[in-house]
């Protein structure tokens, strides 16, 4: 595993999208309420992108991103900001871009994944869910 940014939790985070196709489906999904499928990760400075040729998905991580990612994906047709941190909408380097950013709680991509996921251990926890 290589470290791509200082903070272990965005490392975390990053590699968590990259080693599953079904949490990165999960929250294409939360944001569009549209099926997306062969969706690709890559750490950019300030955010993680996901992306394949009809979407984009930045996630917020540092300040910075409104002066670099924003500017380059804005004109892009489908691209959602999207952040795990309530504090992001309070931030004045985020005021401008307040009304565009997404909050995703973390525990609702966790119950979307849970709910799109194929396997008996999954399928054993949401009956465990349901009782």
């Amino acid at each position: 595993m290589n470290f791509y940014y200082e903070r272990l939790e965005h490392n975390e985070q990053l590699w968590t999208f990259e080693n599953n196709q079904t949490i990165c489906k999960s929250l294409a999904y939360m944001v569009t309420f549209k099926e997306h499928e062969n969706l690709k990760v890559i750490p950019k400075k300030n955010s993680i992108e996901i992306f394949n040729d009809k979407l984009v998905l930045s996630i917020i991580l540092y300040v910075g991103f409104e002066q670099n990612e924003f500017i380059e994906n804005k004109n892009k047709k489908n691209f959602h900001m999207i952040s795990f941190g309530k504090h992001t909408n309070e931030m004045h380097e985020f005021k401008k871009l307040k009304n565009e950013i997404k909050f995703i709680e973390p525990k609702a991509l966790f119950f979307t994944a849970l709910s799109y996921s194929k396997n008996k251990f999954c399928d054993d926890l949401k009956t465990i869910l349901e009782l």
